[in-house]
């Protein structure tokens, strides 16, 4: 969960009952925005290349995408699914740095957000922005408004 002041956002990273643990990012510090996106990107995730492997007796797809949209795409007791070796170091080095902004743009549907989550939570990757865009955005419309939150951004790297 995250709140946006004018020059800084905090984020909860931790509560407990009335106990809360702030991280402030001062938004006119960031000078890099590292944009990733998740499948094939940062993961390498099951394809829908072969309707046997990830269909069964009542669990079909008409369309890949409908794969995608399904929690059954991101269950790791079922597929192996891996990070990108040089990808995520790239996201560490941003992570640990303060005028480095990272964000999280994909295609997936919003409801999956929990288990794209619990995919990330289980690596210690957080970012500091996600967008899940179903099909009703481009990437670029979305890059475009979050260039916006950034006033002094100097260098944009895009992972896709």
């Amino acid at each position: 969960m995250c709140f946006s002041l004018t020059r800084l956002k905090l984020f909860i990273i931790y509560q407990y009952k009335r106990f809360v643990i702030l991280y402030a990012m001062n938004m006119q510090q960031i000078r890099v925005l590292q944009v990733f996106d998740l499948d094939e990107t940062f993961f390498r995730m099951p394809g829908y290349t072969s309707k046997k492997s990830v269909e069964s007796e009542g669990l079909t797809f008409s369309h890949p995408y409908d794969f995608y949209d399904h929690p059954a795409s991101l269950c790791e007791n079922a597929h192996n699914i891996q990070l990108i070796g040089p990808v995520y170091e790239a996201w560490k080095r941003s992570h640990l740095d303060p005028e480095h902004a990272t964000a999280l743009i994909t295609h997936r549907v919003e409801e999956l957000r929990a288990e794209v989550f619990k995919i990330l939570e289980k690596r210690d990757i957080v970012f500091d922005e996600a967008f899940f865009l179903g099909r009703k955005t481009s990437k670029a419309d979305t890059l475009i408004k979050l260039i916006d939150l950034y006033p002094r951004l100097d260098e944009i790297h895009i992972y896709e």
